[in-house]
């Protein structure tokens, strides 16, 4: 089958590497050139060195600077000259490609398509172990699932450059960054060559250590190099220009040629070779789906260890090189979160002299996270799930913003409303077009807006989901006003419930002030709360119950109070109610804590995933963290401990979960927190109770989202 090429011209960025006795650096001329051997060598005149003084963008013309970094060998001074160029947001290349239900129609029995987190379509049978790119009938027209620009929509654009991902650092700007020039640029003169001149002189402009090493690592031998950087390209001392610049990030990341992500320098034992060795062989064994599954990926040698069951084969040597690898700080901070979830597949990531992509790194870690129980012992489980957060897929539709502030709740900042500005770039362009990007803006005016503008555009009250009035409040804060800047101390799990109905929250109004006017049903109200977290308080609520837990009086829903029971204290994250989920089973719960198990349990148990009840514990702390248990006159439940007898149960449209509120007369309530309630978690206070013998199953779609599914029988 004959196939289109599209052609190209070598971009300075794309050209062949050469090496030379200080490293790898490109070649300009696809032949070795003559001074391979030796960098160029600058002579500056300190004599006659000046601090920086920066010339202010034209906003009218939608100017960015650059950073032009001069060629030289590892130890020479860095020289750069600041540029000044036309920064234009294209459209990207609209791409038209079918489906992963109409690609399915179109598959021999036995295959199935998936959709990787880079967008592109992977062909697999599990039979056969096929896994590959390409439609396994060759004459399917390619462009009809892989177009040209899916990976790349802004390809060939122009200015060209690199943005830089790094780390601050906490140590003060004390390194000497030599200005040669400020220049007012066109698109297309970037790197316009010019002879260096013998006591030139220099400006000087003082960047962070962590910095400067990124500059000595990435610079070339032979060649510019054309970066943009954050610390350099905004004037940091001026506040209207980081306001203005603040919007513009996402676009900044997602239109470079290439995305450079810094870790730092290799440690003298040197961990950075063993590690991107180590991950490099992991992230190229499978494909993590949109979906939330493991797929072969087609650059899998065919290893048995990438299969449950198997052992990783990691001595404590390669994990702790892993380790140390997944331990630097720039994992850990919050502006490059979009950083690289905006970059494009030519995204690398540097670590001292050595580098991988970062498609691989990410797909390393959810592998790795994924069979956390048969690594080596030096590696950190709880490091491997907080990497896998970054490493994940991202949302980046209307409801995004809720979705990954929730996500990047323990991600570090250093000014308060880069809460929310660093994440513009992964955020809906009508959603930030409404966000005031404004650094002297009150901190509680900005969030109350992000609640406000989700409710116009989404419909929504999501974000619900991160109010707790037990932490620190901020200045003027309502109680249905989050504080982002607060880690939640609840538990992060995002559950999928849906107890509105997955209905919208209507036209709500509000007119000032802390009131916002909802509409919602009041169902119940608590009649007893637990001081203790609902982990250590289950031989206790099994005590106090025993007679209703041996009963054969049903719950509320119909179920026996046993199974309300089990789902309640799971929080509904059960094997029963989730597919393809490693959830505990009634028997499980039932084993752990002593309870009889009937045969017909024992019979259609499938999962001896919890062998003992440390195990469940285990399971159940990292999700249910900080919740107690509660009980109305008709309901159990699990809430924040804030929660008192004499609160409300609520169920408000447009929020998936009950919540609790406390009576402040006069038709107002203050918001408590969200609450697992056993039977209004499916739409029952909006729809009425299921039809007897029916019953509901929760799934994940082939994009990754929850849907319920219900069942007869």
């Amino acid at each position: 089958m004959a196939s289109r090429l599209r052609r190209r011209s070598m971009s300075r960025l794309d050209r062949p590497l050469v090496w030379g006795k200080h490293g790898l650096h490109q070649n300009t001329a696809n032949t070795p050139p003559d001074n391979a051997l030796e960098p160029i060598k600058h002579h500056p005149d300190h004599t006659s060195e000046r601090p920086f003084s920066y010339i202010p963008l034209h906003e009218g013309k939608s100017e960015l600077r650059l950073v032009r970094v001069l060629p030289g060998g590892f130890n020479d001074t860095i020289l750069v000259d600041i540029l000044h160029v036309p920064f234009k947001v294209p459209k990207p290349v609209e791409v038209y490609r079918m489906t992963l239900v109409e690609v399915q129609d179109t598959l021999p029995d036995g295959y199935e398509v998936h959709e990787n987190l880079e967008g592109r379509y992977i062909f697999t049978n599990k039979d056969t172990k096929y896994a590959s790119w390409l439609h396994p009938d060759p004459r399917f027209p390619i462009d009809k699932y892989d177009p040209a620009g899916l990976s790349d929509p802004y390809l060939g654009y122009a200015p060209e450059y690199e943005a830089l991902s790094y780390t601050w650092g906490r140590e003060p700007a004390t390194e000497r960054l030599l200005v040669r020039r400020t220049i007012i640029a066109g698109a297309n003169c970037m790197n316009d060559e010019e002879p260096l001149r013998e006591k030139e002189k220099y400006s000087i402009l003082l960047v962070r250590p962590n910095l400067m090493s990124a500059l000595r690592h990435l610079r070339q031998l032979a060649t510019n190099r054309i970066i943009w950087i954050d610390a350099v390209c905004i004037n940091q001392e001026s506040m209207s220009e980081r306001s203005s610049q603040v919007k513009k990030m996402g676009d900044i990341y997602r239109l470079a040629h290439r995305v450079l992500v810094w870790l730092g320098p290799d440690s003298p034992r040197g961990f950075a070779e063993q590690a991107v060795k180590s991950l490099k062989l992991a992230g190229a064994q499978l494909e993590h789906t949109v979906g939330r599954l493991f797929v072969p990926s087609p650059l899998s040698q065919g290893a048995e260890w990438i299969f449950p069951r198997n052992t990783v084969p990691y001595d404590n040597e390669e994990g702790r090189a892993i380790q140390k690898f997944l331990e630097q700080s720039w994992f850990d901070r919050l502006w490059i979160w979009q950083e690289v979830h905006l970059a494009n597949c030519r995204a690398e990531v540097h670590c001292g002299n050595h580098s991988l992509s970062w498609s691989l790194l990410r797909k390393a870690i959810l592998f790795l996270r994924n069979r956390r129980d048969s690594l080596p012992s030096s590696i950190s489980a709880d490091l491997l799930d907080s990497r896998a957060d970054l490493a994940g897929g991202i949302d980046t539709d209307g409801a995004g913003l809720l979705v990954n502030l929730w996500r990047t709740c323990d991600a570090q900042y250093t000014v308060d409303h880069d809460r929310v500005f660093s994440l513009f770039g992964l955020t809906d362009r009508e959603f930030v077009s409404r966000i005031k990007a404004d650094y002297s803006q009150p901190i509680t005016s900005l969030f109350q807006d992000v609640c406000l503008t989700n409710i116009d555009l989404n419909q929504t009250l999501g974000f619900l989901d991160f109010c707790n009035p037990a932490e620190l409040p901020l200045p003027d804060q309502p109680s249905w006003v989050p504080n982002w800047l607060q880690p939640p101390r609840h538990s992060r799990n995002s559950f999928c419930y849906f107890a509105s109905a997955d209905s919208g929250c209507g036209d709500i109004w509000y007119e000032g002030g802390n009131i916002l006017d909802t509409y919602g049903v009041l169902v119940d109200q608590l009649v007893s709360v637990s001081n203790r977290s609902v982990v250590e308080d289950i031989p206790s609520i099994i005590e106090n119950n025993k007679e209703r837990l041996a009963s054969d009086d049903p719950y509320r829903t119909g179920e026996s109070f046993l199974t309300a029971f089990h789902s309640t204290v799971c929080c509904g994250l059960t094997a029963e109610k989730w597919s393809h989920r490693s959830h505990p089973t009634e028997t499980d719960l039932r084993t752990a804590y002593g309870l009889a198990v009937p045969e017909e349990l024992i019979r259609d148990s499938e999962t001896g995933f919890f062998k003992d009840r440390a195990a469940l514990e285990r399971f159940l702390s990292r999700g249910l963290n900080g919740r107690v248990w509660f009980e109305t006159r008709d309901y159990i439940g699990l809430c924040l401990p804030v929660a008192k007898p004499g609160d409300l149960i609520c169920v408000l449209l447009g929020y998936g979960s009950p919540v609790i509120l406390r009576p402040l007369g006069d038709d107002k309530y203050k918001f408590i927190g969200r609450a697992y309630v056993h039977g209004l978690m499916d739409g029952e206070a909006i729809l009425g109770p299921l039809p007897p013998g029916w019953r509901v199953k929760y799934e994940f779609s082939r994009t990754g989202n929850a849907l319920q599914v219900f069942l007869f029988g």
